[in-house]
């Protein structure tokens, strides 16, 4: 398996060569429905109380160098702000490349009569480093007196940093939710020594139908993922099923109307009032998932559920004692 990844690396490691290069699309997770707050800034308070999130995913198991994702992020409602406050943090290793990113968010929400709209940006920091040192050929000799030595490359760990940002837009009513976010745009490169790597515009527009009763006690939720950016589209899709405390789904992802990426499972537990954990495994059905062992990915959600509201007046309570 590693040896199929490291030719996959090598093709990685061309791309590097070119003093311009096309960074690659956001990050896609199984549990998007579960994580909204990170794929919209605009989502934050409208849980009305303090939520934290924590993810890891690991793409593509057994296969050296696939993708790892691990982050964090947070969001609440502040009265003194008239919106809410978030922040989200984010690892990612992939090859010889590792991108880490940080970032702060502020949402106005507003109550209207036929729902809650929201508002909202983000803004931050990301790294990306990319250790050479650990490409196939270091030295560059080969047996036979073939010499692979690559100036651009070097046998180095290389650094860069660029700002990132994004807005969104964020509905909900009692039947639906509906968001979008427009990330990094325009574009801009980010330098990582001679190289200077584009992070180009992502488009993501997210959609769930609130709990449709089936049958039993048994509550069925829909909810769909487009992310898009310069090159192709990314398509998911979430039956997320509840039944008391415990809750499981089954979906799909794909790229285009002919092509069929990966099998969702989902299942999970809220385990109490404040804790709920969650697991998903992708089943693959492309070059590299057939290979792999899949894609697994794990999400534990704290919410205080301590009513703190999203930026609106608190209730007024009258004592009569005083009037």
């Amino acid at each position: 398996m590693g040896k199929i990844f490291n030719f996959t690396t090598c093709i990685v490691l061309f791309c590097f060569t070119i003093q311009v290069g096309n960074a690659q699309q956001s990050p896609q997770f199984t549990q998007f429905h579960l994580n909204k707050y990170f794929i919209n800034p605009a989502f934050g308070g409208l849980e009305r109380s303090l939520s934290v999130t924590a993810f890891y995913r690991t793409q593509w198991d057994q296969i050296s160098g696939a993708p790892k994702q691990q982050g964090v992020n947070a969001h609440m409602p502040v009265y003194l702000f008239g919106g809410s406050l978030g922040i989200s943090i984010m690892n990612e290793t992939v090859g010889l490349e590792r991108n880490t990113s940080f970032s702060a968010s502020y949402n106005a929400v507003r109550q209207l009569d036929f729902g809650i709209f929201s508002l909202g940006a983000s803004i931050g920091l990301t790294q990306k480093s990319v250790d050479f040192s650990r490409s196939l050929t270091p030295d560059g000799e080969y047996t036979g007196g073939i010499n692979h030595n690559d100036p651009i490359l070097g046998s180095s760990i290389a650094n860069g940093i660029s700002p990132i940002w994004s807005v969104a837009g964020y509905f909900s009513n009692f039947w639906t939710e509906v968001g979008f976010r427009i990330q990094n745009l325009p574009s801009h490169p980010i330098s990582v020594n001679d190289l200077k790597i584009d992070l180009g515009p992502t488009y993501t527009v997210f959609t769930e139908l609130k709990a449709l009763n089936a049958f039993r006690g048994i509550k069925i939720k829909p909810s769909f993922l487009i992310n898009r950016n310069n090159q192709e589209t990314q398509i998911a899709a979430m039956a997320h099923t509840e039944y008391g405390n415990i809750f499981g789904g089954i979906g799909f992802r794909g790229y285009n109307s002919n092509s069929f990426e990966s099998l969702l499972f989902l299942m999970g537990v809220q385990i109490d009032k404040n804790y709920r954990v969650s697991y998903s495994y992708d089943y693959g059905f492309n070059s590299i998932g057939r290979i792999s062992d899949g894609s697994h990915e794990f999400i534990l959600n704290y919410n205080l559920q301590k009513l703190i509201g999203i930026g609106l007046d608190p209730p007024i309570i009258y004592n009569p004692r005083n009037l």
